[in-house]
Formats: C-alpha cells, sequence, structure tokens
C-alpha cells in the first residue's frame, strides 16, 4: 500500500517539480518493498507454498521491482540528506513493535522468525537485522545516482528552470 501510496504521490506531481517530502516518501517505499522482496524470496519462499501463487510473485517481487525502477529511472534530482535516514525507520520500527505486541498478547505473529518460541534473543537478532538491513538499503537509494535514459535529465533541469521562473514572475507581480 505504501509502495502504490508512493507512486500515485508521484505521479501527481508529473511534470512539476516535486517537494522534498514527497523524494523522502518515494525512498521509504523503494527501501520497504525492497527489503519485503529479500525477506520473502530469500528466507519464506523455500519453505512456503502459497495458497494463490501468482498473488505472492505481484505483492513479493513484481511490486518491489516496480517501485525500485522508479526511483532508479525517475529521480529524485535532489540529494536526500543522510541526517534524515531516520525518516526511512520509522514505520519498520511501529510496525516491528506492534507485531511484537500482537505476538504477546495473542500469539499471531506473521512470519516464523518473529515467533518467540524461537527465544527472544532470535527475535532481537532479526529485529536489529531488520532495522540495519533497512537502513542499508535507504542508504543505497538515497546515494544512488539516478540513471536518465532519454534526456530525462536535460528536460527535468528545464523544468526547475521555468518551475523557478513562474515563482519569481508571480512573486515580483504581488509585490
Amino acid at each position: 500500500m505504501i509502495g502504490i501510496g508512493a507512486l500515485l504521490v508521484a505521479a501527481y506531481y508529473t511534470g512539476r517539480v516535486r517537494p522534498t517530502w514527497v523524494e523522502y516518501l518515494r525512498a521509504s517505499a523503494a527501501a520497504y518493498l525492497t527489503i519485503v522482496t529479500l525477506v520473502y524470496w530469500f528466507l519464506l519462499a523455500p519453505w512456503h507454498t502459497p495458497d494463490v501463487p501468482w498473488s505472492n510473485t505481484v505483492l513479493h517481487l513484481v511490486s518491489g521491482v516496480i517501485v525500485a525502477g522508479d526511483w532508479l529511472l525517475a529521480g529524485p534530482r535532489q540529494a536526500l540528506l543522510l541526517n534524515r535516514l531516520w525518516v526511512v525507520l520509522v514505520y519498520p520500527a511501529v510496525w516491528l513493535t506492534v507485531i511484537l505486541v500482537r505476538e504477546v498478547t495473542d500469539g499471531w505473529v506473521p512470519y516464523p522468525f518473529l515467533d518467540h518460541r524461537n527465544g527472544y534473543a532470535s527475535i532481537a537478532v532479526v529485529c536489529g537485522a531488520m532495522l540495519v538491513s533497512g537502513a542499508v538499503v535507504a542508504i543505497f537509494y538515497f546515494a544512488t545516482p539516478r540513471w536518465c535514459p532519454f534526456g530525462w535529465e536535460a528536460r527535468t533541469a528545464t523544468l526547475r528552470a521555468r518551475t523557478a521562473a513562474r515563482a519569481r514572475s508571480v512573486t515580483a507581480v504581488r509585490a
């Protein structure tokens, strides 16, 4: 859902310079879906037979590829600051907290590696690994140079110049 939301918000800004918060939303979605894809295919899929195989492929592979591709192809064109990396880690930390509280209160966990029967030290290691992995993936997305096929970089620079010129003219008219 976060991936779809990020893509829809970014689509709203098509043809315009996106606000910085949209870029952090897109980076977060890309990091989350990359982690979901890696966890599913390397930790869960080998031991799990899905009821509806095509839906698992869409949810755990295609969505991650689409959001990562969007990130690598569409930008952002402005640098994301590493001191804001914490923004990407808020949702996973809250999600893990809710899952662990739910496991204690009603015994339900979505994944076997979060089951308390494995021991709380094991859960702590998994949670730490998830947060560190999320940070590493987010750092990758923050630092990845944007690939600009088809002259997009030149079009983006022209778009920014037009947007800045419009902002200056509106400010000049109001003054």
